[in-house]
């Protein structure tokens, strides 16, 4: 569950940066490494999903000049998760 949580608040920050060109290549090479597919539908849909409680993120020491406004960004697409 930690590494799906870990997993999605890269993801989250990833997106940030990612025009509407598409995905850059190291992004891209992220995507076929993990072999991430796009689901025909919305993971909440599948049988057995709960809304998470608690997201965890933990932000590398280089990004500390960012972590305001990652946090924010986060907190803006948490719908009101803590």
């Amino acid at each position: 569950m930690k590494y799906l949580v870990s997993l999605s608040a890269v993801c989250l920050l990833l997106g940030m940066s990612v025009q509407a060109a598409g995905p850059d290549t190291a992004t891209q090479e992220l995507i076929e490494q993990l072999r991430l597919d796009e689901a025909e539908r919305p993971v909440r849909e599948s049988p057995g999903w709960k809304r998470p409680e608690r997201i965890v993120v933990m932000i590398p020491g280089s990004l500390n000049d960012m972590r305001a406004e990652l946090l924010a960004s986060i907190e803006m697409v948490s719908d009101g998760i803590e």
